[in-house]
């Protein structure tokens, strides 16, 4: 009965395709355990959680400074990802608290979120480019701010 039950909730809420909705979650499930992974204290916990979950690690700083969050970027076959940490140290408080609006192409962003983005794509912007146009797949993670700034 319950069964049933959930099976009408989900329709009624548009879900029909069940296994397309189950492979996104598990998906989701994958990204939000490397989201995770950014918050490790140094790189060889990094690397360790990192390989755990079958990706490589390529480059990136468990230190986060303002506007500068602690991030991975790592490989897994041809998918390439970057990982962005949340709030966790004095500096992401810092980061945070530049909460006034920022210019961002067509609206406004968190001045903070914005400028350690503004960072990230200085950083890798160009190395994503090209391997995204060589036929991998770039994904951005992160958690909280992390999340903020790789979107």
């Amino acid at each position: 009965e319950d069964w049933k039950k959930g099976q009408a909730m989900l329709r009624a809420c548009g879900m029909t395709d069940l296994e397309g909705d189950v492979a996104l979650f598990q998906d989701l499930l994958r990204y939000a355990k490397l989201a995770d992974v950014a918050y490790a204290g140094d790189e060889e916990s990094l690397r360790q959680q990192l390989a755990a979950l079958q990706w490589r690690f390529v480059t990136g700083s468990c230190e986060a400074k303002p506007q500068r969050p602690a991030h991975f970027l790592a490989m897994q076959g041809k998918k390439v990802l970057l990982g962005v940490a949340g709030t966790h140290t004095i500096a992401d408080c810092l980061t945070d608290c530049l909460c006034d609006s920022s210019p961002l192409q067509v609206g406004f962003a968190h001045r903070g979120a914005a400028r350690a983005s503004a960072w990230l794509c200085e950083e890798y912007g160009e190395s994503l480019k090209y391997l995204e146009e060589n036929g991998y797949e770039v994904v951005l993670v992160g958690h909280s701010l992390g999340a903020a700034v790789a979107a």
